[in-house]
């Protein structure tokens, strides 16, 4: 199991839900610099307007990004 913050406001970081997940495996990524990195993947439920799916989510701190969180193919 993995315990992980989310944040649900830039502007406030103080704002922000802990959450408890199964690991469901460990994924090694290359950056786009070639460096390698593991990361562990979860799994839950992301809805999308009318539209809900359980999909994997692989964990990554995206503190600096401008786009907090990103969707693959297969969760599209």
């Amino acid at each position: 199991r993995v315990r992980f913050q989310v944040a649900l406001s830039r502007r406030n970081r103080q704002r922000y839900v802990t959450i408890e997940a199964t690991v469901v495996r460990r994924t090694s990524v290359r950056s786009s610099l070639g460096h390698r990195d593991e990361r562990l993947t979860v799994e839950t439920t992301i809805r999308i307007g009318a539209v809900e799916k359980v999909v994997e989510i692989g964990l990554v701190s995206r503190e600096n990004m401008i786009c907090r969180m990103l969707l693959g193919r297969q969760a599209l």
